[in-house]
């Protein structure tokens, strides 16, 4: 084997390995973890009541699992930036 078959087997095992840990952090970033209530009025800095009403107002997005209510930590700031413009 010459050296520049080696070298060029490792660059293509090196490309490989950047294309696998680039699809894996695209996965990771689409798979938000989802806030509760109370997290997501602690992200805001607001208390429970104070959220709830701007929940029922339509100002955040929210999912329903059964009767709770999660909310995804990207969409309450981008919602924060719509109404601030």
């Amino acid at each position: 084997m010459v050296y520049s078959d080696f070298f060029s087997i490792i660059l293509q095992a090196v490309n490989l390995i950047r294309c696998y840990m680039k699809t894996q952090e695209n996965l990771t970033a689409k798979e938000e973890k989802l806030l509760t209530r109370k997290e997501a009025a602690q992200l805001l800095n607001c208390n429970l009541v104070t959220f709830w009403r701007y929940t029922r107002d339509g100002r955040f997005p929210y999912y329903r699992v059964g009767r709770k209510m999660f909310f995804k930590r990207s969409e309450i700031l981008d919602a924060i930036r719509v109404n601030n413009d």
